[in-house]
């Protein structure tokens, strides 16, 4: 399902989408990068709150994703980084159960949500000089647990589950565009 738009301006989250789901942004071609922001909700008030930037070109690998639980927020909207504004843009919402397969080779430059195959393996992750982090879910609704993280360049090896989610992102555990990553994937004996 996609939202598209131009400018800073409210977001309407597609109906039909329970639970937690996967958003991935794409930027026009003049500015690219925008913030999500929505309110939130607590018992000071409700606040605003950035949740992440977003954008990218819309040839790159680079278009960042994140998981979001749009029923724990409210009034969702597109806004400009400071001292910018925005032009087009596209969010695509997917079920958790419908991003890609992690691949003998995944690369990407931007946080992103991929799907172990249905068996076990391993996964080489190499991260560039801003490091990253890689995690890993069990069901869309779990909580992910970190198997690897820098600040810096890093080449790690961890054993992954089968039919689980990986999760990359920058090297403050935050969604939005990366240095080069590239995970290498290889089926257990």
């Amino acid at each position: 399902m996609e939202v598209t738009g131009w400018g800073a301006r409210e977001v309407r989250i597609p109906p039909g989408l329970a639970g937690r789901v996967v958003v991935e942004a794409t930027g026009g071609l003049i500015n690219p990068h925008f913030w999500l922001v929505a309110d939130i909700a607590s018992k000071q008030g409700t606040r605003e709150e950035k949740l992440f930037i977003l954008g990218g070109w819309p040839w790159e690998k680079g278009r960042p994703q994140a998981l979001i639980d749009p029923s724990s927020l409210g009034n969702i909207r597109i806004k400009a980084p400071e001292g910018s504004w925005v032009s087009r843009w596209k969010l695509t919402f997917r079920k958790p159960e419908e991003v890609e397969l992690v691949t003998a080779e995944s690369r990407g430059t931007g946080s992103r949500i991929l799907r172990t195959p249905d068996r076990p393996g391993s996964v080489t992750v190499k991260f560039g000089k801003a490091g990253g982090r890689l995690y890993q879910g069990l069901g869309s609704r779990k909580n992910t647990e970190p198997l690897a993280g820098h600040y810096g360049p890093m080449t790690h090896t961890v054993e992954v589950a089968a039919n689980s989610f990986l999760t990359v992102r920058d090297g403050s555990g935050d969604w939005g565009p990366m240095m080069p990553w590239t995970l290498h994937w290889t089926a257990s004996d």
